[in-house]
């Protein structure tokens, strides 16, 4: 079940680093987490994290579960398996939100080129791309074809990872997917002569 956001003061309830990192973790894992749990993950304390939760809670992005094993602590969970930003009108221009995310994985991609140019591997080994872009022009059917296909393939491996969220050996991998299409308004205002 997809939790869709359109509000924008849900976006707003976003646009926060630990809140984006708790979702992450509750929404990649599909597993209850404690306050503390998250706190530890997030590099909060758990009191901070419990005001957090609450935020998250009342712009219905989680709910509480069960309590814990020792019942001192409540469990949190997401209340779907996915997250899909669908802003309208109103909303343009207050996607901190997604300013957020790029700056997120903007820290992530730079932390991964560092490390890397830190190790001793030998150049022309093969490894997993940090970021790649490109342009295609797609017809009206090749673009639902394209997101069937991508979505298919998330949707796979996402299964996968929730079935392995207790596998020490597996590691976790961040991505970020945009299509976004060209306009020509926005042609225009790029080629324009100044």
């Amino acid at each position: 079940m997809n939790t869709t956001i359109t509000d924008p003061s849900q976006m707003r309830a976003l646009a926060h680093e630990v809140r984006l990192e708790a979702l992450d973790e509750l929404y990649a894992t599909s597993s209850p987490r404690t306050a503390t749990q998250l706190a530890a993950r997030c590099g909060v304390t758990a009191p901070a994290m419990s005001y957090h939760l609450r935020v998250l809670e009342k712009y219905g992005f989680i709910e509480r579960a069960e309590e814990s094993a020792d019942g001192r602590e409540k469990l949190w969970r997401p209340v779907g398996t996915e997250l899909v930003l669908r802003p309208d009108a109103s909303t343009a221009g207050k996607f901190a939100i997604v300013d957020r995310q790029f700056a997120r994985q903007r820290r992530r991609i730079t932390d991964e080129l560092t490390r890397r140019a830190q190790e001793e591997r030998p150049v022309d080994e093969p490894r997993t791309p940090v970021m790649t872009n490109g342009t295609v022009k797609l017809s009206e059917e090749d673009r639902a074809e394209f997101m069937s296909r991508m979505y298919a393939l998330l949707d796979e491996f996402e299964d996968r990872s929730r079935a392995r969220r207790d596998d020490d050996d597996a590691q976790r991998v961040y991505y970020l997917v945009s299509l976004v299409a060209e306009h020509a308004a926005r042609v225009g205002e790029q080629t324009a002569p100044r």
